[in-house]
């Protein structure tokens, strides 16, 4: 990594008073390993310059430890010499296999480890007074068919733009800003989300492990009818057609082959010839992946949420507030598309953060708008602020 300053440095090769060319002002340089610890020898500072930043754009805190030993990634604190993390990740959990410690699933070159925050939430009043809420979300892609299955997927999500809500007695209209960056493969979209702190990336059918997910492979033999009249293929269980990674900031979907095999018994019943046919299920429907794309704004599955019950942390906190769609987008079998009551999930695991999952949101609130949505707060900076955790969220009658 190099920085350099604004200066410019004229070069006159020929020694005739004439400038020939400019340099750049080199002040620092690091060259690093691949899990970020610096290589000895290989730094430069001009003249005792510093720079505050290193590995992945991340500060560095050098009084501890020495030069470049710390890292500060914003929800973890990183040793590169290590390649450890200084605390748990929260959601070890889901990653059985891994040490809750391990940064980037030990793979740096492929993976990057990234802030975890994933989308912009911006609550404000406009320039006529009407309390607005955008979903900023940021996105990362590969290749035109990529950028189109999102844009298509995300056009079920901005169906809602529009939608009114309150927080607490104050009205908002939500709505779904996009941005969606297309690079040239997947390692310049990795690089981009990294420095781009509130992103994801989407790589159609390739996995955060940089390969193609087309492994999964499904045999299912016909079996004969009841009354032995034909033959019928029994319900099919695909398992995940689609996945989210990390800290849900990465998605992708799955090819998968499904193997329809009719065997000689059966076949010699129903006067057959025994034989397979192979179909490939592809999951980047757009419904399939507007569901994964829920999962990046925090949402669980619509099966895990409990229907007219509170759920408890262990502190006995209320942690979600039951808003259950049996038909909405966060279904398992990916068929519906984003309802009303999906959105107010997003709001609701947003501006609260009941729950303790994956995908993180930065929130842009001023303290006026703060104080509007609490007019029981006097606004002063003496007084406690009030949490957006205490706010009440319900759909306005329109």
């Amino acid at each position: 990594m190099v920085t350099i300053s604004d200066r410019k440095i004229g070069i006159d090769e020929d020694s005739d008073t004439v400038i020939d060319y400019y340099t750049a002002e080199v002040l620092t340089s690091q060259d690093y390993y691949a899990f970020g610890m610096l290589m000895p020898g290989r730094t430069y500072s001009n003249a005792g310059a510093k720079y505050k930043y290193g590995f992945n754009g991340k500060e560095n805190d050098n009084e501890v430890k020495g030069e470049g030993n710390i890292l500060d990634f914003g929800e973890r604190i990183y040793d590169p010499r290590l390649g450890r993390w200084f605390s748990i990740d929260q959601k070890m959990n889901k990653y059985p296999n891994l040490s809750p410690y391990n940064f980037s699933a030990n793979n740096p070159i492929v993976n990057a480890d990234i802030d975890g925050r994933d989308y912009i939430l911006k609550i404000f009043y406009d320039e006529n007074g009407n309390g607005q809420i955008q979903i900023i979300y940021n996105t990362y892609t590969v290749s035109d068919d990529n950028k189109n299955e999102f844009e298509n997927a995300m056009g079920l999500w901005k169906a809602l733009n529009g939608t009114k809500i309150k927080l607490n007695d104050e009205l908002f209209t939500v709505s779904f800003i996009t941005n969606t960056i297309q690079k040239s493969n997947l390692e310049e979209a990795m690089k981009a989300s990294a420095t781009d702190e509130y992103s994801n990336v989407y790589a159609g059918n390739i996995s955060d492990k940089g390969f193609a997910d087309d492994q999964t492979m499904i045999n299912v033999n016909y079996t004969l009818k009841s009354d032995n009249s034909g033959a019928e293929i029994p319900p099919i269980d695909l398992g995940p057609v689609a996945m989210t990674a990390g800290w849900r900031n990465y998605f992708w979907y799955k090819k998968i082959t499904v193997n329809r095999i009719l065997t000689k018994d059966v076949a010699k019943v129903i006067n057959q010839k025994a034989n397979t046919k192979t179909e490939t299920i592809l999951g980047n429907s757009p419904k399939i992946i507007a569901h994964e794309i829920g999962h990046t704004l925090r949402l669980e599955h619509n099966e895990d949420y409990t229907d007219g019950a509170s759920e408890l942390d262990k502190n006995g906190n209320l942690i979600r507030l039951s808003n259950f769609d049996k038909n909405g987008v966060m279904t398992k079998d990916g068929k519906s598309a984003p309802t009303v009551t999906d959105l107010l999930n997003v709001l609701m695991e947003g501006l609260t953060f009941k729950n303790d999952i994956g995908g993180r949101r930065k929130l842009e609130i001023s303290d006026e708008t703060r104080k509007r949505i609490f007019p029981s707060w006097d606004g002063k900076s003496t007084s406690p602020k009030p949490n957006m955790k205490e706010v009440k969220i319900t759909r306005a009658n329109n």
